[in-house]
């Protein structure tokens, strides 16, 4: 059963500006031009399918005429369903209602607002360590950007000119119960006389990797004993075992 009739095809004939179409010619044609609309609405149904929805859109039939390679349809984008009418007396033919706008209306509306541009400012940020004054980058406070003086370089009236050393401050270190407990046993240990225990002392720190934090401990012991006695307090010099 043919859903294209003759008489639609003398209709777009005429549309194209070919009038008098025989009927042998428009009956001939009516079943090709049946076969290309279900080709392209196949094609059609296709992208709607891929792209998840249930209702068949403009966009999906000008996509498959752009792939039989066939020019799209201009001015029928539309997101929802188009409504057709049937004129009077004309059962096969359907046409969609255009909406009268008034003229008045039209010149009395307010202009939309035209589109900002995309656009990229750059700017520096510093240069050799100076922020630029510019809109773009934020005021400093110039309370929290004064430099610190040191006191060593405040300069006193009537005192010399001479600069004091700087004093840096002392970093508290805390060291756990265990490595507080091995400190303790080691430096016992090597001021007692067990020469045994002296050897598996020195073997223990020459060893242990874990000892990091306690060598300014040990530095600082080994000073004060050496400057205690500096004759009879040696302490040997073992070989580190390979």
């Amino acid at each position: 059963m043919e859903h294209i009739c003759p008489e639609s095809i003398k209709v777009v004939a005429d549309s194209l500006g070919i009038s008098n179409l025989e009927d042998e010619v428009a009956q001939a044609m009516a079943p090709d031009v049946e076969y290309r609309l279900r080709e392209i609405i196949q094609e059609g149904l296709k992208f709607m399918h891929h792209s998840k929805r249930s209702i068949l859109t403009t966009e999906d039939i000008n996509s498959g005429l752009r792939l039989r390679s066939v020019e799209p349809l201009y001015g029928f984008a539309s997101a929802e369903p188009m409504q057709f009418s049937r004129p009077e007396g004309h059962r096969d033919v359907f046409f969609i209602a255009d909406e009268e706008v008034s003229f008045d209306e039209v010149i009395n509306a307010p202009l939309n607002k035209c589109p900002v541009e995309t656009n990229c400012i750059p700017h520096w940020l510093a240069i050799d360590g100076v922020q630029p004054a510019i809109p773009e980058n934020p005021v400093a406070d110039p309370v929290r950007s004064a430099p610190k003086r040191r006191k060593a370089e405040i300069a006193v009236p009537g005192a010399s000119s001479v600069k004091e050393p700087e004093v840096q401050p002392i970093v508290s270190h805390i060291l756990s119960q265990e490595l507080q407990l091995y400190f303790e046993r080691i430096t016992e240990i090597l001021k007692g006389a067990q020469e045994e225990l002296k050897d598996s002392a020195l073997e223990s720190l020459a060893t242990d990797a874990g000892l990091h934090q306690l060598l300014p401990y040990f530095t600082k012991f080994v000073s004060d004993e050496v400057s205690a006695k500096p004759h009879s307090s040696k302490i040997p010099l073992r070989k580190r075992p390979s």
